[in-house]
């Protein structure tokens, strides 16, 4: 969580400096839910003195139950950054003919791509509908040194668009960054994974870069002891995502207008009462 809030600043090349909590949990005077609560105070202090981002304030919301059902332990950050007075760095590609890289790679490691840390992603929980094992592993010192690459990256000038890997994996990023209207062809090289650990893991310390200097990108990514690949590059109006090494299948085709009217109107559909197709009045 830490990892992923300084990521979301890193992206846009702002320097992540600070931190507020609101944790939510349920009735304390239950051991399991001290533990839940002890372990995520533990972790958000070691993560935040990692990241220098210290807690400056927050509160806590406890005694979350129904009928003696505790929510979720459900710990929320807020992390605040400082940037350059310029316009930002945005998600969406911006060009055709741009190079797409991912920078701190394809996370395929053992560690952190399986069906053990597969368990606690948005697939599983929304297409599988069943959640279990354990979070995508995290190398804080690794994620530390993406962080600080992509921000050089950004403030130098090379990234036409950056956004980082999070919920949904690198299939829901590439999607989020076709949104504006250009699309991308794509190829993942994992043949080691099934297409839908390629798609859907959600292996931190990865972040998409479009840019017409890839070369340049790369030389940055190096210095800082960083894997860089190139995966594809933008194209016209559609979104095309193939899987393999010596022989590729063709994961996803869709064109970019059916994923923009998914991301503008989600919200919409998710109000939507039974048998109802208009808007919610």
């Amino acid at each position: 969580m830490v990892a992923e809030c300084c990521r979301n600043l890193s992206v846009v090349g702002a320097e992540p400096v600070a931190a507020t909590n609101n944790l939510n949990f349920g009735n304390p005077e239950r051991p399991e839910i001290m533990a839940q609560l002890v372990e995520a105070i533990e972790g958000l202090g070691e993560a935040c003195a990692f990241f220098d981002t210290p807690i400056t304030g927050g509160n806590v919301s406890l005694y979350n139950e129904t009928l003696g059902d505790a929510i979720w332990p459900t710990p929320v950050l807020g992390v605040v950054g400082l940037l350059a007075t310029a316009a930002p760095v945005t998600i969406p590609f911006k060009n055709e003919a741009r190079t797409i890289l991912l920078v701190g790679g394809r996370g395929s490691s053992p560690d952190q791509v399986n069906d053990i840390r597969f368990g606690g992603t948005k697939y599983a929980k929304s297409v599988l509908k069943t959640m279990w094992g354990l979070p995508p592993a995290l190398d804080m010192d690794y994620e530390k040194r993406v962080q600080l690459a992509t921000r050089e990256i950004v403030r130098a000038g090379l990234a036409e668009s950056a956004h980082d890997v999070g919920d949904g994996g690198l299939a829901v990023a590439l999607a989020e960054c076709c949104a504006g209207g250009v699309g991308a062809q794509v190829k993942l090289e994992t043949a080691a994974l099934r297409p839908e650990l390629a798609l859907f893991h959600e292996g931190p310390s990865r972040v998409v870069i479009s840019t017409a200097t890839p070369d340049a990108v790369e030389k940055i990514a190096k210095a800082n002891n960083v894997e860089c690949v190139r995966i594809g590059g933008t194209i016209k109006e559609r979104l095309q995502i193939r899987h393999g090494s010596k022989t590729t299948e063709l994961l996803i085709d869709c064109p970019v207008s059916q994923l923009r009217e998914v991301w503008e109107n989600a919200l919409e559909k998710m109000l939507l009462t039974p048998g109802q197709t208009g808007p919610v009045q």
